[in-house]
Order: C-alpha cells, then sequence, then structure tokens
C-alpha cells in the first residue's frame, strides 16, 4: 500500500480528492521507515504526527509497575492502519503509551496541527480528518465491545472477527495481554476451535 493507495481508500470512504489537494497532500505526507523496535512516539510524548502504516506492523503499550508491557492496540496495513495517540492529540495531554514498532515499517506522517492550517484553504483536509475521527471511533466501541465481554471465548471470538489479520503480525502473547487474559488460557481456546 502506497500513497496512491491511501488516496484510493479516501475515496472508498466517499472523500472526493482532486488533483491540486492530492499535490498539497504529498507535499505535507512524509514517507518515514522505522525499524523493529524504534518508537513512533514514546511516553510522555505530546501527539503531533499521525501515520498511516503501509507496511509492517507497530502497537501501543504501557508498563506495568513490574516493568511487563500491556498492550493497548494494534496498528498495520489495511484493517487498522491509522497510528496516532488520539487521547494524547485530542486531550492536548501528554502520551500515556509507547508506540512502538513490532517490525520494520514503512509509514506516510502528517503533522496533526500543519494539516489543520490548511483546512481553510482545503476543506477537503477536514473531511479526511473526520473520516479518520469515525474510523478511530468504530475501532473504539468494537474494543469496548471485545473487552468489557465475560467470557473469554466470546473475547477472543470478536477480537478475531474484527481484527481478522492481527494474527498474521503479533505473537499469541501480545493478543493476550490485549484481551487481558493469560497466553495458556487464549491457547487453550484456541485449540478448542
Amino acid at each position: 500500500m502506497a500513497f496512491y493507495d491511501i488516496i484510493s481508500g479516501l475515496e472508498t470512504q466517499s472523500v472526493r480528492i482532486n488533483q491540486e489537494e492530492i499535490a498539497r497532500l504529498k507535499q505535507i505526507m512524509v514517507a518515514v521507515e522505522l525499524q523493529k523496535g524504534d518508537f513512533f512516539q514514546e511516553f510522555g510524548q505530546w501527539s503531533t504526527h499521525m501515520g498511516i502504516v503501509t507496511e509492517g506492523a507497530l502497537y501501543a503499550y504501557s508498563l506495568h509497575d513490574d516493568g511487563s508491557e500491556k498492550v493497548h492496540d494494534f496498528y498495520y496495513p489495511v484493517e487498522h492502519a491509522v497510528v496516532v495517540d488520539y487521547k494524547s492529540y485530542h486531550k492536548n495531554e501528554p502520551s500515556k503509551v509507547y508506540i512502538k514498532c513490532h517490525e520494520k515499517c514503512i509509514l506516510y506522517l502528517v503533522n496533526l496541527k500543519e494539516v489543520r492550517a490548511l483546512y481553510g484553504q482545503f476543506p477537503v483536509f477536514a473531511q479526511i480528518e473526520s473520516v479518520i475521527a469515525k474510523y478511530n471511533i468504530k475501532n473504539a466501541i468494537n474494543k469496548i465491545e471485545i473487552l468489557q465481554e465475560d467470557s473469554n471465548q466470546i473475547k477472543i471470538d470478536k477480537f478475531r472477527y474484527y481484527y481478522s489479520k492481527v494474527f498474521h503480525f503479533f505473537p499469541y502473547s501480545y493478543i493476550a495481554s490485549y484481551l487481558g487474559i493469560h497466553r495458556n488460557t487464549l491457547n487453550r481456546l484456541f485449540k478448542n476451535r
């Protein structure tokens, strides 16, 4: 997935973007390659950029007091490609999570303030932000639906339904952390299916 795939994805969401807008978007979007273990964002940093991952995978996590990771989110091409700590961005506060590359990644980055400054000249950019916000709201609702389940089996089934491709990118231990269950429980429930 490259720049024009991103444009095609917007068009499937009823965002009509003309050549001038595409040219300006190309000017403000920067392709960045990050290596495994690199941070997109660290704990305590302010969210100033949004990324669209086109290759590779990242995950968001926080640290427990004992130093172990609690996984909060996954980012990978197409299904869950928008990389941003929306809570930090919208509340204008430092991030409470790390966003780290699980493997080598290629992302298209935009500076969120720079894009907002262009809304008057390019109203379609506000429409794009609206589409991305709706996408993130939908993912937040899915996450709430999954994590509020009492049954671990139903949690796993819903997670597989909403995020089927995540299993191609991340080990079960990360998925178990996200779901709030032990990895042995996850493995056992998968074997029973």
